[in-house]
């Protein structure tokens, strides 16, 4: 299972313009990992607002894309909603965590 990251808008812009997304490869991590962030995935993915609402997304934003090989399924998620959405804040944090310093 690969899961990628990308943010989009905000005070980065400029500097996400170009970057591709970051993926991390979960199948890589210690057992006890791979379940907490499939954990986390389920919970995101179950809890995500239904919007339509693309103008809130324009002041940042960011996408979680999971591919298991089988399906590919993305979550996106506006800076200014997250509040409303905190199992996805809670994967964004858990996948910030884990990615490579730049």
């Amino acid at each position: 299972m690969k899961v990628s990251f990308a943010r989009k808008g905000g005070w980065t812009a400029t500097l996400n313009l170009r970057r591709p997304p970051a993926v991390l490869d979960i199948d890589a991590l210690p057992q006890e990992e791979r379940e907490e962030v499939k954990r986390l995935i389920r919970a995101a993915f179950t809890h995500q607002e239904q919007t339509g609402d693309t103008g809130k997304r324009a002041a940042g934003s960011y996408t979680i894309t999971v591919d298991d090989g089988n399906k590919q399924e993305t979550l996106s998620v506006a800076d200014a909603e997250e509040e409303k959405q905190p199992a996805a804040a809670a994967l964004r944090q858990w996948i910030e965590a884990r990615l490579p310093r730049q």
